[in-house]
């Protein structure tokens, strides 16, 4: 039997259950395992979105910034399916001017019977791309803190453009937040370190994209939008499948994205 595994940036979980957008995605996909990202949540304001009598079938791990309205990631299991949150070690030394960012919410991880689940949301490199120190950094932290496991499913929303193929208009966006050397090279070292970009090689040549700005996004549903691909599904030491992309799902500036995995492999 196939689990179905989702990633999302919500970009504010209250908006998407305002607009109920999450319940009707759950209510069609009820994926087993559910990676979200930009929560922007406090632990106090958990209590009062009652999810617990929206989404019943779920168990939720969450990782909270410090900052009000900020980041934030979130695992979401079936409870059918054993699991426990991991703390994986933070190094408070990852600051730059505007905060440490492993305050930020950033890195959810959970451990199933055989897996590592991890949503994360990467720090973005900054219009005049003055994090970019921090993200090459950061890109290394997680890289080694993931490196002594075997089976790992890293799953959210990297903040960067791997390839040409993965941005529109990409001889524009070189050298930009989102599509720079710095960058793209932290994610290609995820790719040397043993991880897969799954959705990518089951399909190298085909063009589709998981952020757009809100603008683009909303106009005219007919005509192609220029977008970027900066969310993603990278599996280590797992054998994995039918991984998939979902411009459909409204709700966020970013739509979910998928792959399956058989279930005993968890």
């Amino acid at each position: 039997m196939n689990a179905r595994v989702f990633s999302w940036n919500v970009n504010g979980l209250r908006a998407v259950i305002n607009r109920g957008a999450l319940q009707e995605f759950i209510a069609q996909f009820s994926p087993d395992i559910l990676a979200l990202q930009e929560t922007k949540l406090q632990e106090s304001q958990l209590a009062a979105l009652k999810l617990d009598q929206l989404f019943p079938d779920y168990q939720m791990f969450w990782s909270f910034a410090t900052r009000k309205g900020y980041s934030g990631t979130a695992i979401w299991v079936k409870k059918t399916l054993p699991a426990h949150k991991v703390i994986l070690e933070k190094n408070l030394e990852l600051s730059d001017k505007y905060g440490c960012a492993c305050e930020e919410g950033r890195l959810t991880a959970v451990e199933l019977a055989k897996t590592l689940v991890v949503s994360l949301y990467a720090p973005n490199g900054k219009e005049d791309l003055s994090r970019i120190p921090l993200r090459v950094k950061y890109d290394a932290h997680i890289n080694s803190l993931l490196k002594p496991y075997k089976k790992v499913l890293l799953l959210g929303d990297f903040n960067v453009a791997n390839e040409p193929i993965d941005v529109a208009n990409p001889d524009n966006k070189k050298g930009k937040h989102g599509f720079t050397d710095e960058e793209r090279t932290g994610f290609k070292n995820y790719l040397k370190s043993g991880f897969h970009d799954v959705w990518r090689e089951e399909n190298p040549d085909k063009i589709a994209y998981t952020w757009w700005s809100f603008r683009v996004r909303n106009y005219d549903p007919s005509k192609p939008k220029p977008g970027w691909r900066i969310d993603y599904a990278l599996a280590k030491g797992l054998q994995t499948g039918d991984a998939d992309i979902h411009p459909s799902v409204h709700g966020s500036d970013h739509c979910p994205i998928s792959l399956e995995i058989q279930e005993s492999t968890l």
